[in-house]
């Protein structure tokens, strides 16, 4: 699971600026694995009508990844990760300042694996790119 918050910005009727954070844990194979995200978006709002709007994406973020040995919390490994992003969004206002958004985005992470055994872990010596679908749902309040 996870959590995460957004600002965005709207420099010009048809640009917006997302900054992002993400906070996600999880379980890679036996261990506990946390990750932590930061990042920004340009949105072109080039499709919409008054209460609606269809936005292009791209963007780029950095996430620490952190896992630790499942039978000693003491050992872990972790990597600073470089990703690009690009997808469509759609937000709908529901009235009185709020709207529902969907993200639909690929992205493409630059970074170390790791593996993480009984008692130890490891970090690989070489650069990996991983890629990924994401699907973002929120509730938005405009303020």
């Amino acid at each position: 699971g996870g959590l995460g918050g957004q600002i965005r910005l709207r420099v010009h009727r048809l640009v917006n600026i997302e900054l992002y954070t993400d906070h996600m844990i999880g379980t890679m194979g036996d261990a506990l694995r946390h990750d932590h995200e930061v990042g920004g978006t340009v949105q072109l709002n080039v499709l919409g009508g008054e209460r609606w709007s269809v936005f292009p994406m791209l963007g780029a973020c950095a996430s620490l990844a952190v896992a630790r040995a499942p039978q000693d919390r003491d050992v872990s490994v972790n990597d600073i990760q470089f990703g690009l992003r690009a997808g469509v969004g759609f937000e709908y206002a529901l009235g009185e300042g709020f709207s529902f958004e969907a993200q639909a985005l690929a992205l493409a992470y630059l970074g170390h694996s790791f593996d993480v055994y009984g008692w130890s872990a490891s970090t690989s010596s070489e650069l990996s790119v991983w890629p990924l679908g994401q699907v973002v749902l929120g509730a938005n309040y405009y303020f």
